[in-house]
């Protein structure tokens, strides 16, 4: 009898201009390979969540940054908690893809290379399923 593989974790963390990491840590402490952070305008967030980015991608997690404008793209503008500073932790930009999108993209990356201790891996994973749709 076939029995159906459950797919990776990968859950969506929703941000907002004064956020804490906590939801962020929660995902990660759940379990989640992957985690979208739904950053505000350009893909920005906090210092500490910054922080929880780069601790989570320490751990193996693949963390990809998309933003809650209906249109735009995520940019490396702003440093003191963008998208310059979680770029740098380890984040990957997701271009115009909002959350959904990028959920399925970081999804996609996780069953290609299953999680083995090779973090550097997973994310040359997602940026190739990015493919062109990011700009880094």
């Amino acid at each position: 009898m076939y029995k159906r593989q459950a797919l990776p974790r990968v859950d969506i963390v929703t941000h907002h201009c004064d956020a804490d990491p906590l939801l962020f840590n929660a995902a990660v402490a759940a379990g989640a390979q992957g985690v979208v952070l739904v950053a505000t305008g350009a893909g920005n967030a906090t210092p500490e969540v910054v922080a929880a980015v780069e601790a989570a991608v320490a751990r193996g997690v693949l963390v990809a940054l998309t933003t809650r404008v209906p249109a735009g793209s995520v940019a490396e503008i702003y440093t003191q908690g963008g998208a310059v500073d979680l770029a740098a932790a380890g984040a990957v930009l997701t271009g115009t893809l909002r959350a959904g999108q990028a959920r399925i993209a970081v999804l996609a990356a996780a069953l290609a290379l299953p999680y083995a201790g090779d973090t550097a891996g997973r994310t040359r994973a997602l940026r190739h399923t990015l493919g062109a749709t990011t700009a880094s």
